[in-house]
């Protein structure tokens, strides 16, 4: 498995990746992938595989970058860099409204709950600057699931970014992750983060953990 940064051209198979991967109700819109792979594109990162035969979905035009009989895209993460992160000291509280941010020492602002949801901005929320690497979503085919490729590509994508000069500066990674999804969070564990704070109800029917990790 190959990984490289994403561009505007792997859109159509980033859409794919989504669609087979998460319920309609909290899929993230094609507009929304566009904005994060033009806002931050050395946070997002595809996962290049060999094409099989009945995954090839082939356009008049297409790049073999986007999944040809050559390559094909069997995942993705994307992230974006934040300023600020969820105060960690009461872990798993019940409420959004009762969190706080904080930026060096403080921790006097809210943290607004729009900022996790389904297609949040990342206009509004990425800094260049920021420390904070928040990892908005990640995923893989249904094909490549099942194969222990989902801890070695978390970690491996992660690397690839953080590497990158221009990330250099960040100290602290962090997620959302539904409170079901027990293989994801067994992934996340495994690498390091811990769960510090619930939100409710953000997913349907389900909370979502927040998960930090700091990088020594």
């Amino acid at each position: 498995m190959q990984l490289r940064n994403a561009t505007v051209k792997d859109i159509d198979s980033i859409m794919q990746v989504e669609k087979d991967s998460f319920i309609p109700e909290i899929q993230e819109s094609e507009q929304t992938f566009l904005n994060r792979i033009k806002t931050f594109p050395s946070g997002f990162v595809v996962f290049e595989s060999p094409a099989q035969a009945e995954l090839t979905s082939k356009s008049p035009g297409s790049d073999s970058k986007c999944g040809t009989k050559n390559t094909q895209i069997a995942g993705y993460l994307c992230s974006e860099k934040w300023n600020q992160l969820p105060r960690t000291s009461s872990p798993k509280t019940s409420s959004t409204n009762s969190a706080s941010l904080k930026s060096g020492s403080s921790e006097d602002a809210s943290l607004p709950e729009d900022l996790f949801k389904l297609g949040h901005s990342i206009e509004k929320t990425h800094n260049d600057t920021g420390k904070i690497l928040y990892i908005s979503s990640f995923a893989i085919l249904s094909n490549f699931r099942g194969k222990k490729l989902g801890s070695k590509l978390f970690s491996q994508a992660l690397q690839f970014i953080l590497l990158k000069k221009e990330n250099q500066n960040i100290d602290t990674l962090f997620l959302v992750v539904n409170e079901n999804w027990k293989s994801a969070l067994q992934i996340y564990k495994n690498y390091g983060f811990k769960e510090i704070k619930t939100i409710s109800r953000i997913f349907p029917d389900s909370d979502g953990i927040i998960m930090k990790k700091e990088i020594i």
